[in-house]
């Protein structure tokens, strides 16, 4: 699932002449840094334990998250804005 969300949002930002090339390098990304997630866990889990690769895990999803409230720009009210009538 998403997989799918991930590609539709690559080929947002690319020119339509190059929609297909825009989707093959945000698969080789995701691919290459899963590569790379993947080994950086498999070290952690043998010379350190297996509680370092939760570690890993939960301080890069907090450091995700702060980047996405950080660098996302976007309307951060809660109510939608109306005209008066």
């Amino acid at each position: 699932m998403f997989r799918s969300v991930g590609k539709a949002f690559a080929s947002d930002f690319v020119p339509e002449r190059l929609r297909a090339s825009g989707v093959g390098w945000y698969n080789t990304t995701v691919g290459l840094l899963g590569l790379v997630a993947n080994i950086v866990a498999g070290l952690l889990w043998d010379r350190i334990d297996h509680a370092a690769v939760f570690y890993y895990g939960a301080t890069f999803a907090i450091m995700g998250s702060m980047g996405l409230l950080v660098l996302v720009p976007g309307d951060r009210t809660t109510t939608p804005s109306r005209r008066p009538e």
